[in-house]
């Protein structure tokens, strides 16, 4: 987890000790300003974000959170909650293709964005992201070339699959699949193994939709909306013909089917889809899955010298015409295709045997694939999701959420905090930091914090949305951000709730800092504080000695 205590590794040089104890020191006699003074007004501004659930160890792992309010506000709460790994992202971007970058920036620039509210989205983002990181080189041009990474560098192995009706044993109605199959990049690109679950929800009327990909992300290679829809694309010829600078990137399509003016009936969807995206050139060749609930679903083809020329339907030689599935070959759909042929012959809804979410899921898993999403879908917004996420060694933990949970009534559109708890409020207890000087060789390789929170919705707070610790340095520029490595799991309202935070003197790429004067400040936290103004009992400050 990320500000769990680094094991002590090696003994620091003496002059380094005496250089950091100085510099502490001088700043403790010089009576150094307070961090606030340098931090922007707007990152103490209530986000219409929250982190709902996170688990991280150097930076792998995965994120969920939610979002909502206008297009520039869901984008600025990411960019604000997701700052860390967007910039460090994008850090490691310019370590391996620094000079492609370029290239591909000149690329992306003429490319066509849809829909036009990603331009007010990616903006939220940068902007969130720079009152963490206001010395930022990344601009907008870098957040779209990073969305839309998958058309200029291209997956192999996808496969997708969804069946309905007779095949389907209640409560599901319909069953999707996706496996996103991608190439292992660089070790250094860290990025590729946190798996962000972003839940967008819009206050303009447009569909709420949930993104599977990577931190800053607002296009789409894997996403559904709350039809159901579960939309993914595949490569085929993926390179093959003319570059139209104001082609549609195909990530850019994929968020677009799941959030344009779609209508209420879902079995017309798919027309609805391929006939606006007849409007563009296509930026890279494959196919667009887009399976409708309920026998709505199709697979559009897309290539770069005819667009979004056609579309395959299910097929009544396979299945009944109740199941449909997707490989990386321009295939006619009558017969089934690796890995789930066997599995859908072994069934018999005669002898009682039906296609399960487990079933499904069992025979797709393959260590080539970059993640695995799930649907389960009941009726329009009431749908289960299973995902599971690759990461440098293994996979993160299979993930299984409900919808509602994504979309929690505690954040409302336009709440700065939960509607379900008007008038609450957290107390504050702080124990000193210890040791403090912490450091160097004396005082240890790490500072715990602990703090104590109770209030009413201590209970709230504490399973759906616990607080994390931000460290700063005296110029105020933000370093780190902890998540505790103690938290209670179940408290009484009544009852303070201890959270205990380390840190090691490093920032958020593992890299050592040097001795001075650190400041923490809580964050994240559902509802106010109770008495003596908003900050109180939220910060502190850390003198560090080096290592």
């Amino acid at each position: 987890m990320p500000g769990q205590a680094r094991p002590a590794g090696g003994q620091a040089l003496w002059r380094t000790l005496c250089i950091g104890l100085a510099g502490a020191l001088f700043a403790i006699l010089v009576g150094a300003a307070p961090v606030w003074a340098n931090v922007p007004a707007s990152a103490r501004d209530a986000v219409q974000g929250r982190i709902l659930a996170q688990e991280l160890a150097g930076g792998q792992g995965f994120t969920v959170l939610h979002v909502w309010g206008s297009h520039y506000e869901m984008g600025y709460a990411h960019g604000y909650l997701m700052a860390d790994y967007i910039e460090l992202g994008y850090e490691e971007m310019m370590s391996v293709y620094g000079s492609y970058w370029p290239a591909v920036r000149a690329k992306v620039s003429e490319w066509t964005f849809r829909p036009v509210e990603i331009e007010e989205e990616l903006q939220g983002i940068l902007d969130g992201v720079r009152v963490h990181y206001p010395e930022t080189e990344m601009d907008l041009l870098d957040l779209k070339a990073a969305n839309t990474f998958g058309d200029w560098s291209y997956s192999f192995a996808c496969r997708s699959t969804c069946c309905w009706d007779e095949w389907v044993a209640a409560p599901w109605t319909t069953i999707s699949v996706r496996k996103l199959q991608f190439p292992i990049l660089p070790a250094t690109l860290t990025q590729q193994w946190h798996h962000v679950i972003c839940a967008w929800q819009p206050d303009d009327g447009s569909p709420r939709w949930v993104n599977f990909s990577q931190s800053g992300n607002v296009c789409s290679s894997t996403g559904v909306n709350e039809f159901g829809t579960i939309a993914s694309n595949h490569d085929w010829n993926s390179s093959v013909g003319p570059n139209y600078p104001d082609a549609l990137p195909r990530a850019s399509a994929t968020r677009y089917s799941l959030t344009m003016d779609l209508g209420p009936d879902p079995l017309t969807h798919l027309q609805t889809v391929f006939a606006e995206l007849g409007n563009y050139h296509v930026a890279t060749g494959g196919f667009l899955n887009y399976y409708v609930p309920n026998g709505g679903a199709g697979v559009i083809k897309t290539s770069k010298s005819s667009g979004f020329y056609d579309f395959r339907l299910p097929q009544p030689e396979w299945m009944n015409g109740h199941v449909i599935s997707t490989n990386n070959s321009d295939i006619d759909g009558k017969s089934g295709i690796s890995p789930w042929v066997n599995y859908y012959n072994s069934l018999d809804p005669g002898s009682g045997v039906y296609a399960t979410m487990e079933g499904l899921w069992d025979v797709a898993y393959e260590s080539t694939d970059l993640h695995i999403a799930e649907i389960g879908f009941r009726e329009r917004e009431d749908m289960t999701l299973w995902f599971i996420g690759r990461l440098q060694y293994g996979n993160i933990p299979r993930l299984e959420i409900e919808w509602q949970d994504l979309f929690p009534p505690a954040s409302g559109i336009g709440d700065d905090g939960p509607a379900d708890s008007p008038g609450a409020s957290l107390a504050v207890s702080a124990s000193a930091s210890y040791p403090n000087p912490s450091g160097g060789l004396r005082s240890g390789p790490a500072v715990t914090i602990p703090i104590r929170l109770s209030g009413a919705s201590f209970q709230i707070m504490s399973a759906r949305h616990p607080p994390r610790l931000a460290i700063y340095d005296s110029t105020g520029r933000l370093v780190h951000t902890l998540t505790a490595i103690h938290r209670p799991r179940i408290a009484a309202a009544t009852e303070p709730g201890l959270f205990i935070f380390q840190w090691d003197g490093r920032d958020r790429a593992n890299r050592a800092l040097p001795g001075g004067v650190y400041h923490y400040r809580l964050i994240d936290l559902p509802v106010p504080i109770c008495g003596g103004g908003a900050d109180a009992g939220l910060r502190g400050r850390i003198v560090w000695l080096g290592e």
